[in-house]
């Protein structure tokens, strides 16, 4: 064994001792090295480019989303009309409505995956809420013309048509239904708009 390793000292000595010693063999290797950092750089630059792209993306989406309602929009809706008083005026349901159909254009759904998940819930809590309005919402018999809100089953509530126990007694049910698809929808936007902060810092 010691007889192998010393005939491979032998016959390999001399040629690593010319590669150390040859300047064309550190020069390739400096130039290697060069463009291997090279290329890391670049391909950081790159990333960062797609990153930078990508978010610029996504904060036009928002804006552009934050033009049909606000969060203060969305919260009086919630809270002073859906809540406190089971009803929506018509330009504000329309807003709901416009705000989902704008996400569902593909160039405006976000890049972000943190951003897809959280918009993806928002928008399905809403689509549900939306469809419940627009199933159970009515306007009041003799209703003004000058008043352009609809009423959840106002023929059921006792202050607006609703005459007995069980009017009430269905009343209250469809309330309870609507307050809940309700609260999941602000509770959703809550959460929706906090990742927009930390991601989108607006």
């Amino acid at each position: 064994m010691d007889k192998i390793v010393e005939l491979l000292i032998q016959n390999f000595l001399p040629l690593l001792n010319q590669i150390w010693n040859s300047q064309t063999f550190w020069r390739g290797l400096s130039l290697l090295l060069l463009l291997a950092a090279f290329s890391g750089w670049n391909y950081r630059q790159k990333i960062a480019e797609f990153a930078l792209s990508n978010k610029e993306h996504d904060l036009r989406i928002f804006k552009e989303s934050n033009e049909i309602f606000n969060e203060t929009q969305l919260m009086d809706i919630v809270d002073y009309e859906l809540l406190s008083n089971h009803s929506i005026e018509h330009d504000h349901y329309r807003q709901l409505t416009r705000w989902s159909r704008f996400f569902e254009e593909v160039g405006n759904q976000y890049l972000d995956a943190r951003l897809i998940k959280q918009s993806q819930s928002l928008l399905k809590d809403l689509d549900e809420l939306n469809k419940y309005i627009a199933g159970n919402f009515f306007y009041l018999r003799g209703q003004d013309s000058s008043n352009k809100n609809e009423y959840l089953y106002p023929d059921l509530n006792i202050d607006r048509g609703g005459s007995t126990a069980e009017d009430m007694k269905k009343y209250s049910k469809y309330a309870s239904e609507l307050e809940d698809l309700t609260r999941k929808v602000g509770r959703q936007y809550s959460q929706y708009r906090l990742v927009i902060k930390k991601i989108l810092k607006v």
